[in-house]
């Protein structure tokens, strides 16, 4: 195996994307990324940077795929501020369904795991909220409170992608529950409009 080619970096931070979802940052190892990888313990180390590299990317790359999507919907001509709300709902909805790993490192990430690792909330979510404030804020009343409404949501969402309404540790979500959920949380939404 050559182990300087990029897709075995790719792998080893697939592999850490999982463990970090699902034991948490501070319950994986090095050691148990690179035996789950299939590499030696010095490539992690070595060509991944490590653990904490390694969780650096992965939030990074959440970070990107935010901006993105928050740079799609600014160059989208004809949509109202208030449309721009709902289709980045609509995306959220579909990054939680889609990227359950991601969702859940944000999750951990909420209850204190990686709390060594500071700045990751003022580097990755604050400037996609902020993003998101100038986004939509003329579409909102004014006593609304953009963050706050924020925080809210993505509490929400990610209860529900990772709660009671399907089952628990479930694979996927039932189809019919996510559409039942999307109608509600767009519901829910309803009275912050001005």
């Amino acid at each position: 195996m050559d182990l300087g080619v990029g897709s075995n970096r790719d792998q080893v931070v697939a592999v850490a994307k999982r463990l970090f979802a699902d034991l948490g940052y501070d319950q994986t190892t090095s050691e148990m990324i690179a035996r789950s990888a299939g590499v030696p313990m010095s490539f992690v180390t070595d060509e991944c940077g490590g653990r904490q590299q390694i969780y650096r990317r992965i939030v990074q790359e959440i970070r990107d795929r935010a901006q993105e999507v928050l740079a799609s919907l600014l160059a989208e001509e004809g949509l109202s501020a208030r449309g721009r709300f709902r289709r980045l709902l609509d995306e959220l909805l579909e990054y939680f369904s889609r990227d359950r790993e991601g969702a859940a490192i944000w999750r951990q990430r909420s209850i204190g795991d990686a709390s060594d690792i500071q700045g990751v909330e003022d580097s990755y979510a604050k400037p996609a909220f902020d993003a998101f404030a100038r986004l939509v804020g003329d579409a909102l009343r004014p006593e609304v409170d953009v963050e706050l409404m924020t925080w809210t949501l993505m509490s929400a969402i990610d209860n529900f992608f990772n709660g009671i309404p399907y089952g628990v540790g479930q694979e996927s979500p039932d189809p019919v529950m996510v559409e039942r959920f999307h109608r509600h949380i767009h519901a829910l939404v309803e009275p912050f409009f001005r």
